[in-house]
């Protein structure tokens, strides 16, 4: 169970954390190792856990192609805020973001192809849990850096 502070840290976020955050969080094709496993093809749907500023996603999103579609999930509305305008900026219309805790997994399952979580390792363990009650989701993939 996440501790209400931790999950608090997560809402409450001041400017400079933010900004270390777009730092700190930003893609790197040094990353494509944490991703590549996840087998992602042109067409796929992909759930990212805890998308913070949604760079991950939107790296997802370049690899699912405009016939793809990733939705990234955030519990601080601010990043999911600004995600959405990156993904605007970038073109990248095949991903969106949505503020909402996990779990409870916040699309139909069935729609998924792939999913994964970059940044927590409590996420992470969740997403092992979900692992187990979706069989019919073999990309489930939780990672944690």
């Amino acid at each position: 169970m996440v501790s209400p502070y931790y999950k608090q840290h997560w809402i409450d976020i001041d400017d400079s954390r933010f900004a270390a955050y777009d730092i700190i969080l930003q893609y790197n094709p040094r990353m494509a190792p944490l991703l590549d496993p996840l087998d992602l093809l042109p067409g796929l749907s992909v759930l990212d856990v805890g998308s913070g500023p949604g760079y991950t996603a939107l790296e997802l999103g370049r690899r699912v192609g405009a016939a793809g579609h990733v939705t990234g999930v955030d519990i601080n509305e601010t990043f999911v805020a600004r995600a959405n305008q990156r993904a605007q900026e970038q073109g990248l219309l095949q991903v969106s973001f949505q503020q909402a805790a996990f779990p409870p997994c916040p699309l139909p399952t069935a729609l998924l192809t792939a999913c994964s979580a970059r940044t927590c390792s409590n996420t992470s363990t969740r997403l092992k849990r979900l692992s187990k009650k979706l069989p019919a989701l073999p990309n489930l993939m939780a990672r944690s850096c």
